[in-house]
């Protein structure tokens, strides 16, 4: 009988750690960062890579470094361009949406921020991106705000017809029940799996 009671015990522990509270940050600027509370106390966040350095330390070893830290975006944007990259971001965020189901009413999606500039070498490309990644972003965040509790902060794509470098920048908070947040991670890694194959990363 008593170990009866100290199973009982330990289902119901389990259960009332499973129900807490979790808020997850990420944030891409061109290195990915995120961060993790738990219950409210901050139990993991790396510090943010350092830009500081000597032309030197920037030179020596530069090519192994940047192929064994480089992030699946960037990757994708030295095979597909950057618009190609984009798009393919975007399929994958809206495969992770339909597989998340009911998942997504648990969640709050706070401070969702998304900065995107379009531009190429001419004029002409750079509108023709445009057009072609606003109809890839708009109806995925549009439909991810239909299917979710979310607020977003500030959504800025534009095109930059005087440069010839793009930029993309998002930031998101997640608070949710780490039972779900578990859960989700297993749908997102299958999702995420498919578009590695898919990608040959």
């Amino acid at each position: 009988m008593i170990a009866l009671y100290i199973f009982a015990v330990l289902l119901l522990l389990i259960a009332a750690v499973l129900l807490l509270p979790v808020s997850v940050y990420l944030e891409y600027n061109n290195d990915f960062f995120f961060s993790f509370k738990f219950a409210g106390i901050k139990v993991f966040e790396p510090k943010k890579a350092k830009k500081k350095t000597t032309q030197k330390t920037v030179s020596q070893g530069k090519d192994k470094k940047e192929n064994q830290f480089k992030t699946s975006f960037e990757i994708l944007k030295d095979k597909k361009g950057f618009s190609g990259a984009v798009k393919e971001i975007f399929i994958l965020l809206k495969d992770c949406l339909e597989h998340l189901g009911f998942l997504l009413k648990t969640f709050k999606f706070r401070k969702v921020e998304f900065n995107l500039t379009v531009a190429t070498e001419n004029a002409a490309k750079t509108a023709i991106e445009y057009g072609a990644l606003c109809s890839a972003i708009y109806p995925t965040l549009s439909f991810f705000q239909s299917i979710g509790n979310v607020k977003y902060k500030k959504i800025n794509v534009k095109s930059d017809f005087e440069s010839k470098k793009p930029s993309f920048d998002f930031s998101i908070l997640i608070n949710l029940q780490i039972i779900f947040l578990i859960i989700t991670a297993f749908k997102v890694y299958k999702e995420y799996k498919k578009f590695s194959i898919r990608n040959g990363l």
